[in-house]
């Protein structure tokens, strides 16, 4: 677990164990995870968090280069709450137009 509140040293330590593929699961903010993390081996991702920039969604797909090149992108869509709703309709509209594009 990296956490905000551990030291430079021992957070530098536990990216490297992580960069170097020595896990199964990363639970992480956004924040965190869309900037400047750099790990080879992620082929999944699990949006559970309202956001609808579309920047932001591109960064987080491109974070997503595994070893192989079945990606899967869970996107947790809430239709019953019409703020989420209109988050995850949002990202869709990215969805669509990356695959258009052929990313």
């Amino acid at each position: 677990m990296v956490s905000g509140e551990d030291s430079e040293s021992r957070r530098h330590i536990k990216l490297k164990q992580i960069e170097g593929g020595h896990f199964q699961v990363i639970l992480s903010t956004g924040q965190f995870f869309g900037e400047g993390l750099d790990i080879h081996a992620i082929n999944c991702l699990i949006l559970a968090f309202p956001f609808s920039f579309e920047g932001k969604l591109i960064q987080y797909i491109g974070r997503l280069r595994g070893h192989n090149n079945h990606k899967v992108i869970i996107d947790y869509r809430d239709s019953q709450i019409p703020f989420l709703e209109r988050q995850f309709k949002q990202r869709q509209r990215v969805y669509k137009k990356l695959l258009k594009m052929g990313k």
